[in-house]
C-alpha cells in the first residue's frame, strides 16, 4: 500500500502521518480534510488541492512521499 492509496480519514487517524501534513500544510486544517476527503483517497486529495492552488505540487510530492516513508518504516 501506499500514500496515494490510502483514504484521507486513515492518514490523518495517525498521529504520524497528521504530524507530517501538518508540518507541511499547516494550512490544510482550516478545511478540515479528515471530513471534506475523509473517505477520498490521498492520491484525489494531493491532485485536488495542488491543482486549486491550496498547495504546491511540490509540497503535495513530499506529503506523498514523507507518508510513504512513514509506511516502510512500520
Amino acid at each position: 500500500m501506499n500514500a496515494r492509496d490510502l483514504t484521507v480519514k486513515e492518514v490523518y487517524s495517525n498521529e504520524k502521518m497528521a504530524a507530517e501534513l501538518d508540518s507541511l500544510a499547516p494550512q490544510l486544517r482550516k478545511f478540515h480534510p479528515e471530513k471534506l476527503f475523509g473517505k477520498k483517497n490521498c492520491g484525489e486529495m494531493f491532485d485536488k488541492i495542488s491543482r486549486d492552488g491550496i498547495i504546491t505540487e511540490e509540497v503535495a510530492q513530499e506529503m506523498e512521499e514523507r507518508i510513504n516513508s512513514i509506511l516502510q518504516a512500520s
